[in-house]
């Protein structure tokens, strides 16, 4: 997806059925695209039916 510059995926120690996924974006407009995306929205519905709780999401950006 354009705009996309890394991710990765991980595991919590305590719980592991609870995963985290962090991708880096170029911006928020490229994420806000990729979100909106049917690519996007058809691939959370192939997983849907596995995840214990909706997905959820947050917008971090780097510390100043």
């Amino acid at each position: 997806m354009p705009g996309f510059v890394e991710g990765e995926a991980l595991q919590n120690c305590h719980q592991p059925t609870h995963y985290y996924v962090i991708s880096t974006w170029k911006s928020e407009a490229f994420w806000n695209k990729w979100l909106q995306s049917e690519q996007r929205k058809e691939l959370s519905a192939k997983i849907r039916h596995v995840l214990e709780e909706d997905e959820s999401y947050t917008v971090l950006q780097p510390a100043v």
